[in-house]
């Protein structure tokens, strides 16, 4: 879980690997984190099945990442990570919300 406050990205994860799901939904309704899932396709055969096709297509490897923000409150913006850019090809899907 991650926040951006005043020009500085703060990581909030738990002590151990585990996710408390109590915490994750708390964190993320109340103090507005955002929630990085790495590696989903190990979890995911729909998302494994698009990352091969994705290998195939594009003759590279590629790798998956989710990112979920809060909706912001109406007096303020909320975002997870500074603005940035990837020194890599990074091909984004926007499911839901504006960027």
């Amino acid at each position: 879980m991650v926040k951006f406050i005043n020009g500085k990205r703060h990581t909030i994860n738990p002590a151990s690997g585990a996710v408390d799901a109590d915490l994750l939904f708390d964190l993320f309704d109340t103090q507005k984190c955002s929630i990085r899932l790495s590696r989903p396709h190990e979890f995911s055969t729909s998302l494994s099945k698009l990352m091969c096709l994705s290998d195939e297509l594009f003759e590279n490897e590629a790798g998956v990442n989710v990112y979920i923000t809060p909706y912001p409150d109406e007096s303020k913006v909320e975002q997870g990570f500074a603005p940035h850019y990837d020194d890599i090809d990074a091909f984004l899907l926007q499911l839901e919300g504006k960027k």
